[in-house]
């Protein structure tokens, strides 16, 4: 059972996380290079790319939210449930709750890091929850104006995009990329992923789609400087919301705790 490495900590702020310990650690890292560099310039121009069609269909400023917001929501998240798995505790979220270990990336994967998780994964979001929620909108010309048609596209995109982490995750975890480290008593496993990450990423696109659209028709009401302080400042709000969310959920679930059914997140029922 895999668990975090001694460095984690001590990295865990580093825009680069290479260094002598790693090289030692892992002999294997530099012949990797050739691999890993082009692979990560890769979905930097891939993020670009949807950037420009972002632009070219909602504007400068409606798709730098986008971008800003989609890298920051799920980064943000990503590190505070790395974090707290590795500290033992949901302090993080100013809950005192016990935290069993979660995940950590393989700093050896990645050049640059947002904390605990590689930029790309971070620019990985953004034109995955962009690509899902273009697609769900041609399916629904009102999106716009209509909050059925909206609340249905953000369902499509979310659907969408779960169904591009099953075929991701599984590779990305075989490969070494990270390490889950909740047992199958902690959590329910699919495809060798807890089932969690996939409520998750749910939760995480449907969300920030709706967030997205109604925050940015503020506009016309604020203007583009207070609507974008109100987008910034909704992200911690949707943030904490999102994990309070999840946290009860798995408060729900908890009553199939004593039939050795763990489906709280992440499986926080464990270490109790």
């Amino acid at each position: 059972m895999p668990t975090y490495p001694p460095d984690f900590l001590y990295k865990f702020f580093w825009f680069m996380k290479i260094d002598g310990y790693l090289l030692a650690t892992n002999p294997t890292y530099l012949s990797t290079l050739p691999i890993l560099i082009p692979m990560e310039i890769l979905v930097y121009v891939l993020a670009a790319l949807t950037f420009y069609h972002a632009y070219k269909v909602h504007g400068l400023w409606k798709a730098s939210l986008f971008l800003a917001g989609s890298f920051l929501y799920t980064g943000l998240e990503e590190n505070m449930w790395i974090l707290s798995g590795r500290l033992g505790t949901g302090i993080i979220f100013g809950l005192p709750l016990p935290i069993a270990p979660t995940y950590y990336f393989n700093y050896a994967k990645a050049l640059f890091w947002f904390g605990a998780v590689p930029v790309i994964t971070c620019l990985g979001w953004f034109f995955i929850a962009y690509g899902c929620f273009y697609i769900a909108e041609q399916f629904f010309e009102k999106w716009q104006t209509s909050n059925a048609s909206l609340l249905k596209a953000s369902l499509v995109a979310g659907v969408l995009a779960v169904n591009m982490d099953l075929m991701i995750d599984p590779f990305m975890v075989r490969n070494g990329s990270w390490y889950w480290l909740s047992t199958q008593f902690e959590n329910i496993y699919f495809l060798g992923i807890p089932i969690t990450n996939f409520i998750g990423w749910f939760l995480l696109i449907f969300l920030f789609a709706i967030f997205w659209t109604k925050i940015t028709q503020l506009e016309e009401r604020f203007g583009k400087t207070k609507t974008t302080l109100i987008f910034f400042a909704g992200i911690a709000g949707l943030l904490l919301g999102t994990i309070y969310f999840l946290i009860l959920i798995g408060i729900f679930l908890g009553v199939l705790y004593p039939l050795g059914i763990n489906i709280s997140i992440p499986g926080w029922f464990g270490v109790i």
